[in-house]
């Protein structure tokens, strides 16, 4: 793998784990932090920890597909690649299911399902032997949405 190449993936799972570390962590109970947190214009996800849980869970397994798809590149490995990206493809056991898409708003869906379409695509492309490039264009095009996404919403707990 090209030295450029590594960094692209570097600034990418950067970016993931930026992401996802917000997302999970709680707002803090200090001042300075509750302002903070009440100037993030994000919409809000109404969640109850349970939903919460569920989605960062999902999150996460795309985290760990990225990781997967990224190392199996830098490998060379294209079964590996195609392994990590299914894990989170349209049929993964992880996506969310019917009682969380009465839940989140109409506007999020379709990024979910963008989301797990890119990483399905990256496992056919990586079992029919598409280059390199081609695969890191398409987990480019995934890490737009997950940062897309993370811009747009945030997650508040309800009772």
């Amino acid at each position: 793998m090209s030295r450029s190449t590594a960094y692209v993936f570097s600034a990418l799972l950067a970016i993931a784990l930026t992401a996802c570390s917000q997302e999970a962590a709680p707002p803090a109970s200090n001042t300075a932090d509750h302002n903070a947190h009440k100037l993030d214009q994000r919409k809000k996800l109404h969640l109850t920890g349970e939903q919460r849980h569920h989605v960062l869970t999902e999150m996460r397994q795309m985290l760990a597909s990225t990781q997967g798809v990224i190392a199996g590149i830098a490998d060379d490995d294209m079964a590996a690649v195609a392994a990590a990206a299914k894990l989170s493809g349209p049929k993964a056991k992880t996506t969310i299911d019917m009682q969380m898409r009465d839940v989140l708003p109409d506007e999020f869906r379709p990024m979910g399902k963008a989301i797990h379409m890119e990483f399905g695509q990256m496992a056919e492309l990586a079992s029919t032997g598409t280059s390199k490039e081609q695969i890191t264009a398409k987990m480019a095009n995934a890490m737009n949405l997950c940062v897309a996404c993370h811009n747009t919403y945030q997650i508040e707990l309800v009772e």
